[in-house]
């Protein structure tokens, strides 16, 4: 006999339950609100960003992105994760770029800006996380979402130093994961 706690989950709606119930009408997908962790919902409004095709296809992965961050996420960290992302946005805007969605995001993007973050944005610690920002946001398109013609994903995260930095935390992130789902180690 094994001891352990069984998961149990809330019950889904069935499909006529959802579609009855449902008494919220999304109007715009670039303005959302997050729950966070003092009881209150913070409100993101992207909709003065540049590229409005495309903040219209990044405001969902960035909810998703938030999401994954656990049930009640620090009030300061999504506002942090904001202000990350906007950086990609003032990339773009001093560089005249327009995109129209994630099929324009290529290696040569990434790269660009991670250039352009060595001369604006500080430390080299600093310049991480913000790029790591855009990252994450990326990691969460669909999967429907194919990288540009040659590239691979390691490619379409920047310079190979980036590469190692996030493929480790990444790593160290599945370790700890790991050891918490069998008990093992804590």
């Amino acid at each position: 006999m094994s001891r352990g706690r069984w998961a149990t989950f809330p019950a889904r709606p069935s499909v006529s339950d959802a579609g009855t119930n449902s008494t919220v009408v999304v109007a715009d997908p670039r303005r959302f609100t997050v729950r966070v962790d003092t009881g209150g919902e913070l409100a993101v409004d992207l909709a003065s960003w540049s590229n409005a095709s495309f903040v219209a296809e990044i405001a969902p992965l960035f909810q998703e992105h938030v999401r994954q961050t656990g049930p009640v996420p620090i009030a300061r960290s999504v506002q942090i994760k904001i202000r990350h992302l906007r950086r990609f946005w003032s990339f773009l805007d001093a560089r005249g770029l327009v995109l129209h969605g994630l099929d324009d995001v290529t290696v040569t993007l990434i790269d660009a800006y991670e250039a352009w973050l060595d001369q604006n944005a500080g430390g080299r610690i600093q310049q991480r996380h913000v790029l790591a920002g855009l990252i994450g946001v990326l990691r969460c398109a669909r999967r429907s979402w194919h990288f540009p013609a040659g590239a691979s994903p390691a490619q379409v995260r920047g310079s190979a130093r980036l590469v190692a930095s996030i493929a480790s935390l990444s790593a160290t992130a599945g370790a700890k994961r790991t050891q918490q789902l069998f008990g093992v180690g804590y």
